[in-house]
């Protein structure tokens, strides 16, 4: 009985593994397709990923003299 138990673990903690991985596979793949040569439109993608997070600051700033 006991062993049978930890094979229905094992396979539910490997069915979730999977299901992350192909999870976070997919959600790179959409990000890197919103990837574009335009800034605003990458900082626009950038922002609706994340949303209003306290974890990701984004700041302007210019580089040169002018």
């Amino acid at each position: 009985m006991k062993r049978s138990f930890r094979k229905a673990i094992r396979a539910k903690k490997f069915r979730k593994q999977k299901f992350l991985k192909e999870w976070e596979d997919k959600k790179a793949n959409e990000i890197i397709q919103k990837i574009s040569s335009d800034l605003e439109e990458n900082l626009t993608a950038i922002r609706s990923i994340f949303g209003e997070s306290d974890d990701l600051i984004i700041r302007r700033f210019m580089i040169g003299a002018n």
